[in-house]
């Protein structure tokens, strides 16, 4: 697993607290084996991923890429990539800011986010939407301390 901070900002995280808390998410989900790239990035840059892959021009709080398919040609013994987790330190601090929690807190919630998303877990329906936050809920109690 790879933690790189692009962020170019002045805003600090515990990468290492947050590469083992990603690392029990994914032990959890039996993909503890597979390659998960985190970028933690500024507004500016999330918001280029933001419109050179979904043609959105503007800044968000968390962009997953998954490499769909990537699996289908592997051969045993091959490292898998679950995929690649953008996340703006920017928004995250002005929504740990409207949510009343800590910074660390809300990339955390972000992180579980992005890896569910990379796990198959969508929000586009409202009964996905409530498992998938149920979801998070469950795993923010027994994993983030």
């Amino acid at each position: 697993m790879s933690i790189r901070d692009i962020s170019k900002t002045d805003i600090e995280i515990d990468t290492n607290k947050l590469k083992k808390y990603a690392k029990d998410l994914l032990v959890e989900f039996g993909k503890s084996k597979e390659i998960l790239n985190i970028l933690l990035v500024n507004n500016e840059y999330i918001k280029e991923l933001n419109f050179k892959f979904r043609k959105i021009n503007r800044a968000t709080d968390i962009l997953s890429f998954s490499p769909a398919d990537q699996k289908k040609n592997l051969k045993e013994g091959d490292e898998v990539e679950l995929g690649d987790i953008a996340i703006s330190l920017e928004i995250a601090k002005l929504q740990s800011k409207i949510f009343k929690h800590t910074l660390e807190e809300e990339v955390f919630l972000l992180l579980t986010h992005g890896i569910l998303h990379l796990l198959g877990y969508d929000h586009a329906k409202k009964n996905d939407e409530e498992k998938m936050n149920s979801l998070q809920k469950e795993l923010r109690k027994k994993y983030y301390k």
